[in-house]
């Protein structure tokens, strides 16, 4: 993990997050490319991606006193140009 946390503090793979992201997917596939994000920064913050996963981690953190914030996000692919529009508004 020490590793993978210290790729993403290159500051060229800074840069290219996005082509690096996308081309993680494309030669992984979604399962492995899935596993590899949960055990970098990705994981350390999320702790899952529906109520199933999510309960035995607060359950685990609540247990050494340790509060959870709970916060939902929701990502869509968007070209360029329509990133540029959605700021304007």
């Amino acid at each position: 993990m020490l590793l993978q946390i210290k790729f993403f503090l290159i500051l060229p793979s800074v840069w290219c997050r996005l082509q690096l992201l996308k081309l993680g997917k494309r030669l992984l596939g979604p399962t492995l490319f899935h596993a590899f994000m949960k055990q970098t920064f990705y994981g350390h913050f999320v702790a899952g991606q529906d109520e199933k996963e999510i309960l035995p981690v607060i359950r685990h953190m609540h247990s050494f006193g340790v509060k959870s914030i709970l916060d939902y996000s929701a990502e869509e692919d968007l070209s360029e140009q329509q990133a540029l529009e959605a700021e304007m508004r």
